[in-house]
């Protein structure tokens, strides 16, 4: 499944696209979802069956309930922006997810050209500390094209999907990458019957080198409160160099003696700001 429009999802096979409906209880079909379906003469295709996922990007609603954003995709896009500012917060908690469920994860930093003296330094500040972490980082420019060549070739053969905050400039890039983009927002509108892309939910392209792209809707949070304290932890790569010299098998991290992680902050060997973010998800876990 490519994209949704309402109760339409779009469908793509062997190179043609299709609107279908989903057979009812269906659970909720996303973009990268592979399916089932019976292809009727009438046009009307119902989709019969979601197959197993590799992965899933999922967000708690307001009931606190996962809600599946998309599927099936290898490694995830955390774009960040000088305008707005980069959130370490809410980048880091899609870096945890990333490794709670096993898909590679790297930063795009975009707009670089906005950067003022100041900008450059937070800009060299940020791709160090993920850097140094072991996180590829790709500073870059649509204006310019500044970082682009790099960045291409993580793209290919692997289906990424784009994450962040709202203004960042995740369609922008996809446009720079997939040259045909509006053609293809065209085709999919025409399918869904509807007179333009309305759709608020994920949608996938196809990069002409090799590989896909899925658009996701922008956020101003992403919340990791579905997992245990134990999986946020273990979401800090950095953490397992130093949490097996704990003192407690069990140690949290946070107020036990002897925590070799704790120590790790002081000596700076464990970023300051990663162990803060870290203390922040535990104690949303807790309210």
């Amino acid at each position: 499944m490519i994209a949704n429009y309402g109760a339409a999802l779009i469908l793509e096979y062997e190179g043609d696209i299709y609107r279908a409906i989903p057979r009812r209880k269906l659970k909720q079909i996303v973009c990268g979802d592979f399916v089932q379906w019976q292809k009727e003469a009438t046009g009307n295709h119902v989709v019969t069956k979601i197959l197993p996922r590799k992965t899933s990007l999922e967000r708690p609603d307001y009931k606190n309930q996962l809600k599946p954003l998309a599927a099936n995709f290898d490694q995830i896009l955390i774009t960040a922006a000088l305008q707005p500012p980069p959130d370490r917060f809410l980048i880091d908690r899609y870096l945890v997810f990333a490794e709670h469920i096993g898909a590679k994860a790297c930063l795009i930093l975009n707009k670089i050209d906005l950067a003022s003296t100041k900008n450059q330094r937070e800009i060299e500040g940020l791709v160090d500390a993920y850097s140094s972490i072991g996180y590829s980082c790709f500073p870059i420019s649509l204006k310019t094209a500044s970082g682009l060549p790099d960045l291409l070739p993580h793209l290919a053969d692997k289906t990424s999907i784009f994450v962040g905050q709202s203004g960042v400039g995740k369609s922008s890039i996809i446009k720079r990458v997939v040259p045909d983009k509006d053609i293809r927002t065209g085709a999919l509108s025409a399918a869904s019957g509807l007179g333009s892309h309305t759709t608020t939910a994920a949608t996938l392209y196809h990069i002409p080198s090799g590989g896909h792209l899925i658009d996701s809707p922008g956020v101003r949070e992403f919340a990791v409160t579905q997992l245990s304290g134990v999986q946020i932890a273990e979401g800090f790569v950095e953490f397992r160099h130093f949490s097996d010299q704990c003192r407690f098998n069990n140690c949290t991290h946070q107020k036990e003696p002897n925590c070799a992680v704790k120590t790790a902050v002081t000596t700076g060997d464990i970023l300051s700001f990663r162990y803060e973010n870290y203390l922040k998800m535990h104690d949303a876990l807790d309210d």
